[in-house]
């Protein structure tokens, strides 16, 4: 069986709105109506965390620095 498409009025939602989540997390096609307007309530899984990066990870060396402000590096001799 296929994901069921249904359509809920905004005042059920608010209501109901842990089942109606679950039901857009199973894959079923959830769309939330108010007045004649209609979204689409789509689940997205979590994103992956950040990793973490030490301290002076982005600082740039002094071969970067001279190659931003334009002066030539023994590499670009």
């Amino acid at each position: 069986m296929g994901p069921v498409t249904s359509t809920i009025r905004f005042s059920e939602a608010k209501r109901n709105f842990a089942r109606v989540g679950a039901r857009a997390k199973r894959g079923d096609v959830v769309y939330l109506q108010h007045g004649p307007d209609r979204f689409q309530l789509v689940y997205h899984p979590p994103a992956e965390p950040v990793p973490h990066r030490p301290p002076g990870h982005f600082r740039p060396t002094a071969q970067d620095l001279a190659e931003i402000n334009g002066a030539r590096t023994d590499a670009t001799a």
